[in-house]
């Protein structure tokens, strides 16, 4: 099945979250909530700022994660003891991607 990701100039916005050591692990029974503390440590444009829609297509897309994965890595706050997620959208999510330092 072949993967297709959009990145319009509306939907170009990323977002770099660090997740919690520890995640609830009880069940949600009866719409009950349980507060998890994901934290925003970073933003920017996934691709050039003014770049026009741009479809990203199977490797492409896997390479386009690298490229941003290896960008995080390489920041300050970016640390192997946490999880960190790559949220790409701004008026709609288009993309998520976890980034693994182990690969």
């Amino acid at each position: 099945m072949s993967r297709e990701l959009i990145i319009t100039p509306n939907n170009n916005f990323l977002r770099v979250c660090k997740i919690p050591k520890k995640l609830p692990s009880e069940f949600c029974f009866g719409g009950v909530e349980h507060q998890t503390g994901i934290t925003v440590v970073n933003w920017f444009n996934a691709i050039e700022q003014n770049a026009p829609t741009t479809i990203f297509k199977d490797d492409e897309i896997d390479q386009l994660h690298d490229k941003l994965s290896k960008f995080i890595i390489g920041h300050e706050y970016f640390s192997k003891e946490f999880t960190f997620i790559a949220i790409i959208g701004d008026e709609s999510i288009v993309d998520i991607f976890v980034i693994n330092p182990n690969e």
